[in-house]
């Protein structure tokens, strides 16, 4: 069988197609800038902004602080109006609320248990 391909015979191989990159086959490839290598900058370091000297900085970080304080110290003298009564509401209620839970385990409704609880703290 002279039409017969005997395994020692390579199979021919495709032909690759030269690479284009236009959208149309049969076109000459455009021109592709050649890539440059990025330029380096010398070492030069940066600039030094100009600060105020270290005693300075240590003055207007003293100062700041003393304002933060001297304001919060103002801000708080200013709403103790408010302040001091809800600290105290808040406290007696976390100091207040195991009786109330004990009274509500005997099977009595929370607002009343709340309420027995202030009159015994009143009266």
């Amino acid at each position: 069988m002279p039409n017969a391909i005997s395994p020692a015979d390579p199979a021919p191989a495709p032909q690759a197609e030269p690479l284009s990159h236009s959208a149309e086959p049969g076109l000459p490839a455009p021109a592709i800038p050649p890539t440059t290598a990025p330029t380096i900058a010398p070492d030069i370091p940066p600039a030094a902004p100009p600060d105020a000297p270290p005693a300075l900085q240590d003055s207007r970080s003293l100062s700041l602080a003393v304002l933060a304080v001297l304001g919060a110290i103002f801000m708080l003298h200013w709403a103790s109006a408010v302040v001091v009564p809800l600290v105290l509401a808040l406290t007696l209620s976390y100091a207040l609320a195991p009786l109330v839970s004990r009274l509500q385990r005997l099977h009595l409704p929370r607002t009343m248990a709340a309420a027995l609880v202030l009159l015994a703290i009143v009266a």
